[in-house]
């Protein structure tokens, strides 16, 4: 389906924000109990190398300079994307140091605000005018390293990668394009004993503790189209890229998927072989490697770059924009820029990011939103989610939206026709075929003007609130189809029931650099071409 299963705004429920973890469960003892002979000889190795580096050239842990997209006081980690555990409190805090590898041999040093994530992001293209591939990053995970592709998602918690654990029934008929991950003996998360309290924080609160599940912390996630994702939880080393370019090896808790259950067919082979979930809750890696101080600050910075033409022929490995665990940006923005606060779960969001969308502005109309919760006099919430490709609305909201694109289409002369019919009856789109005279010039796209969201900030004084917009060109929420001569509208209706969140898809997100601060629950956006 072309939610691809991974927008999550009623997703496994996570501990309330202010809940905390018993100092009983001391993550760092358990973990060098079981790895005691391995880090002994990394230790004793890393001492002699950093002897030797020290005697033969002091190092400088200040990387290279990357491009003025990258320039800020303070820095992160940088995740490159590409288009084709949570320890959840204090008492899993790694103390400030993790395994370091530079250029000249690996030593253990204290982690700093010059290094936070910096990562490509790739996939996000198409190959026709329908199936939107996901945005993922690359990871490392295990000893020795090997690369994995996480589907990068905005609107969940969760973190998994397809599993093959050792003495575990495998129910997976495929994974993903590097095989699958398998954890260490001594890394499975168990209900009892020392991780206990641990995987009572991590779990929705109604998996078993019992000798069926061989007393392992049972993992489960549970997106918003009805598709299940389980296994069991792990505790899984990650190798991570950093902004001055060296690589941090980190600790993180990872769901080891092994069977799932999908509402429709998904598309194979496929292109990731998991899911990072950096939505705005308690239990995600990035709270986690903010509070053991691997990155400097909880803050997440997402840049999704422009969609190629479909002919255009690009290697997947092809950056097609960033993610930033740790950096804000700001030198990339105007002092006087506008931040717009973060709904909360009153709101209905329960681990995305989501602001309050106050109008949607189309040629010469506006569409004002009145919201039917009385929590709200006025305004939806409107959630930022990469792990959809479609953007969502509400009927209530949808139908005098598409009324207003309908109405622009029609006076021009196109003429209503069916979507493809791959797709149940939810999931089609309004399209339309253009008229002769539009086709001789190439994609219609170019007659549609583009759609101005404007969005509730935070007033800096007394004064009433500034409103912050968001710029959608039409190529962002439009696709054409040039062999059946056909246009159509990537916004769909929400058919949930109850909810009171609108959903913008990666698509509508493109062009623009959003910068979500968890520490003091806003964001902000502006446009950007998203190049490292």
């Amino acid at each position: 389906m072309r939610r691809g299963g991974l927008s999550n705004n009623s997703a496994v429920a996570w501990r309330h924000r202010g809940d905390a973890i018993r100092r009983s469960v001391h993550f760092e003892r358990w973990w060098e109990a079981h790895k005691f002979g391995r880090l002994t000889s990394i230790a004793v190795c890393s001492m002699i190398i950093s002897i030797i580096i020290l005697i033969s050239r002091p190092m400088s842990l200040s990387g290279p300079d990357l491009s003025d997209n990258l320039q800020s006081s303070t820095h992160g980690v940088v995740f490159p994307l590409y288009h084709y555990t949570y320890f959840p409190n204090d008492s899993a805090e790694m103390g400030g140091r993790e395994m370091w590898y530079g250029g000249r041999g690996a030593i253990r040093r204290e982690i700093r605000e010059e290094s936070n994530l910096l990562l490509n992001i790739l996939g996000g293209y198409s190959s026709n005018h329908i199936d939107i591939g996901h945005f993922y990053i690359e990871m490392k995970l295990g000893f020795p390293p090997t690369s994995y592709h996480f589907h990068v998602d905005t609107g969940s918690g969760h973190t998994w990668v397809y599993c093959n654990p050792r003495n575990y029934m495998l129910e997976l008929s495929y994974w993903g394009p590097h095989g699958l991950f398998v954890p260490e003996d001594y890394s499975y998360l168990k209900c009892i004993g020392e991780t206990a309290s641990l995987c009572e924080a991590v779990q929705n609160g109604i998996e078993p503790c019992n000798s069926d599940n061989k007393y392992l912390c049972v993992f489960i996630a549970h997106y918003a189209d009805n598709s299940y994702y389980s296994g069991v939880f792990v505790h899984g080393n990650f190798t991570v890229p950093l902004q001055d370019k060296s690589e941090a090896n980190v600790l993180g808790l990872l769901g080891c998927v092994v069977s799932k259950v999908l509402q429709g067919s998904e598309q194979v082979p496929l292109i990731t072989d998991g899911l990072i979930g950096l939505g705005n809750c308690k239990g995600t890696l990035m709270e986690h490697w903010s509070k053991s101080n691997v990155i400097s600050q909880n803050v997440l910075a997402v840049c999704l770059a422009k969609e190629l033409e479909r002919n255009t022929t690009i290697s997947p490995a092809t950056p097609r924009g960033f993610i930033s665990l740790g950096n804000d940006f700001k030198e990339q923005f105007d002092r006087n820029s506008v931040w717009s606060k973060l709904a909360d779960a009153e709101s209905g969001v329960l681990c995305g990011y989501a602001a309050k969308l106050l109008s949607i502005s189309f040629h010469d109309k506006a569409l004002v939103f009145s919201s039917r919760f009385a929590r709200q006099s006025i305004g939806i919430s409107l959630l930022f989610d990469t792990g959809s490709d479609m953007t969502y609305f509400d009927a209530v909201f949808y139908d005098p939206l598409l009324r207003m694109l309908e109405d622009y289409a029609t006076l021009r002369g196109y003429i209503r026709v069916e979507d493809n019919d791959k797709y149940v009856v939810n999931e089609q789109r309004v399209c339309w075929e253009p008229p002769r005279k539009t086709m001789t010039g190439g994609s219609p796209i170019q007659d549609f003007l583009p759609l101005v969201l404007a969005f509730e900030g935070i007033p800096s004084t007394t004064e009433s609130a500034p409103l912050q917009y968001l710029v959608v060109h039409p190529e962002n929420y439009l696709s054409w189809d040039a062999q059946v001569k056909k246009l159509c509208v990537n916004i769909l209706q929400d058919y949930s029931v109850g909810t009171s969140v609108s959903n913008l898809g990666a698509d509508m997100m493109r062009e623009h650099l959003f910068v979500f601060d968890y520490e003091k629950q806003r964001v902000r956006w502006q446009s950007n071409s998203c190049a490292l």
